[in-house]
């Protein structure tokens, strides 16, 4: 079953590949995005479309557990929409200057390592004469001293 406006999306979608050359899978994740939009919007008519819509269907993502990431390129795809529809004529002109995703922060997906005193205990864990201790406590140093990842090890 198409999703709601989707003649529209796929007049964006024609749009980014034959003007503007964008590969096939940004093509193919913008669909997505638009028709999963669409369905959650299903009553409404694109003419009647506002900004509040967008920043419902924004925080009902939050609420189901998506990242601010995820959250924030699927309101990419929306803005692009509203733009494009607003040159169509479609909807109402400024909606995609309104659309504004969650704010991202430089260092937020850095990954977390253990805490110092949990590095300290495991290396006093190999303070033994097993040959395995004396193989195993320079690679742990390696990791917990100078950052480096097992493939550099």
């Amino acid at each position: 079953m198409p999703a709601p406006h989707q003649l529209e999306i796929d007049s964006l979608c024609r749009y980014m590949e034959e003007e503007r050359g964008l590969s096939p899978a940004t093509i193919a994740t913008a669909r997505h995005s638009l028709a999963k939009f669409f369905k959650y919007a299903r009553k409404r008519k694109l003419g009647e479309f506002r900004i509040i819509d967008v920043e419902n269907f924004l925080a009902r993502l939050g609420k189901e557990g998506w990242t601010r990431h995820g959250i924030r390129s699927i309101a990419r795809q929306i803005r692009i929409f509203f733009r494009y529809s607003g040159q169509q004529d479609w909807t109402k002109p400024g909606i995609a200057a309104q659309v504004r995703g969650p704010r991202l922060y430089q260092h937020e997906q850095l990954p977390v390592g253990p805490s110092w005193p949990d590095v300290q205990r495991l290396l006093a864990s190999t303070q033994t004469d097993r040959k395995t201790d004396i193989r195993d406590r320079p690679i742990l140093l390696l990791l917990a001293v100078y950052a480096m990842r097992v493939g550099e090890v």
